[in-house]
């Protein structure tokens, strides 16, 4: 159990390290547009300010009301590029300390389980179970069957040394269910409804009422 206390502590930091580079970042995130809005608002009173001032000659002597020159200020740019270079910093202290609590979780998690290769391991993610090649292609070609590809599933067996003649009792439920839907969205209900009929005890133990959804259908087509 020390084993599973000591993961369940690196999860519960590992949350809480999280949490707090994702505070971190989102004040950081605010703070930069407060800035941003702080060095845009002198600016735009700087830029009204200008164009209000007047001028007025009187004597030879041109004096200027209104208007007020600042004593070299602080580039707006220098103190932008401050503010993100120290919360680049910040973002980056934080992320460190994400990645050494998820390395040392991935570690006290490699101590507790043992190695799938070593002798006498439980063989978690590779069970011992052989791969049937001939399965897996005939799932593939049933796919392209389903799909009314009917060729390329063929060619795909053919190409895999599957006998093809187990799929052929597979292709006609395929074929039929692609001939009622083809029909369907020529508005031809009869094909649908016999094959309901034919099938209406599958159907009644799925709970299914197609057949008489059909019927209402095919009903309605007629009033029409």
């Amino acid at each position: 159990m020390d084993g599973l206390d000591a993961i369940e502590s690196d999860y519960s930091r590992l949350q809480d390290v999280q949490e707090n580079l994702w505070r971190k970042t989102f004040a950081i995130l605010d703070e930069m547009i407060a800035a941003f809005d702080e060095v845009a608002e002198p600016t735009l009173g700087m830029r009204v300010q200008s164009a209000d001032a007047s001028t007025t000659q009187s004597g030879g002597t041109l004096s200027v009301s209104g208007l007020s020159i600042p004593q070299r200020p602080t580039p707006p740019g220098t103190k932008i590029k401050t503010f993100v270079k120290r919360s680049r910093d910040e973002v980056v202290a934080a992320q460190k300390d994400v990645h050494v609590v998820l390395s040392k979780l991935s570690k006290d998690i490699d101590r507790l389980l043992p190695p799938l290769e070593s002798p006498g391991s439980v063989p978690f993610c590779n069970p011992p179970v052989k791969f049937d090649v001939e399965l897996v292609g005939k799932g593939v070609a049933d796919h392209f069957f389903r799909n009314g590809q009917f060729g390329v599933g063929n060619a795909f067996l053919r190409e895999a040394g599957i006998d093809e003649g187990g799929s052929l009792a597979k292709k006609s439920p395929f074929r039929e269910m692609l001939t009622i839907l083809g029909d369907l969205k020529k508005r031809i209900l009869g094909p649908a409804i016999t094959w309901a009929e034919k099938h209406q005890e599958q159907l009644e133990e799925r709970r299914s009422n197609i057949a008489f959804r059909l019927h209402s259908l095919e009903y309605t087509r007629y009033l029409r």
